[in-house]
């Protein structure tokens, strides 16, 4: 499982129900964002808009015919990025990402024996091609994770993607080792004659 999230990434290694490794690459989603600030010399928060909403991880999927306008900010002029260089950027580090993480896996000696591939889950999980990179990168069967749509039919819609995968698991985890049985959150009440009067 690998939890590609704002500011770091988590990997775990499973087999037989049984963690068998854990680590944590110290970059995630940011390091793009960063990235995409630097190389533009835009504002962080059109970086990320820019990703979130134009980004690619593969970049030999977009054919550059593609123009992304960038309007100024602070009296600075309109900027123009081709799709293709942003997927370039992106891919770049997630590719990083990715590798190092592949490389830890392989330090296990259990990466041939991971039959159910490697799954993806977190924020960045959300950009357009991330299954197609991993898979060219690792060699393995790649799954982006997303939340059941029946647990969280009445819940908000930012929910229902991969960087709620991880919150929703756990839950139906915990609820899963209570037996189903929903604990009773209310608060005590405290006896009457104990509150006093100001």
């Amino acid at each position: 499982l690998l939890d590609i999230g704002a500011g770091s990434t988590d990997l775990v290694v499973i087999k037989d129900n049984i963690i068998r490794h854990l680590s944590i690459i110290p970059f995630g989603g940011n390091a793009i964002t960063e990235d995409i600030r630097q190389l533009c010399g835009i504002p962080l928060k059109t970086s990320e808009e820019l990703k979130k909403q134009f980004g690619s991880a593969f970049a030999p999927m977009d054919n550059g015919k593609k123009i992304i306008s960038i309007p100024g900010t602070g009296g600075a002029s309109s900027k123009e990025i081709s799709s293709k260089e942003l997927a370039q950027i992106i891919q770049a580090r997630l590719s990083e990402i990715i590798k190092t993480a592949d490389y830890e896996i392989q330090q296990t000696g259990l990466k041939d024996e991971l039959k159910a591939g490697l799954v993806i889950t977190g924020g960045v999980a959300n950009t357009m091609h991330i299954q197609r990179l991993a898979t060219q990168l690792t060699g393995m069967g790649i799954r982006v994770a997303w939340p059941d749509n029946f647990v969280l039919a009445e819940s908000v819609e930012k929910s229902l993607t991969p960087s709620g995968a991880s919150a929703v698991g756990l839950i139906l985890h915990a609820f899963d080792m209570l037996g189903n049985n929903i604990p009773n959150f209310e608060e005590p009440q405290l006896p009457a004659d104990s509150i006093q009067g100001t």
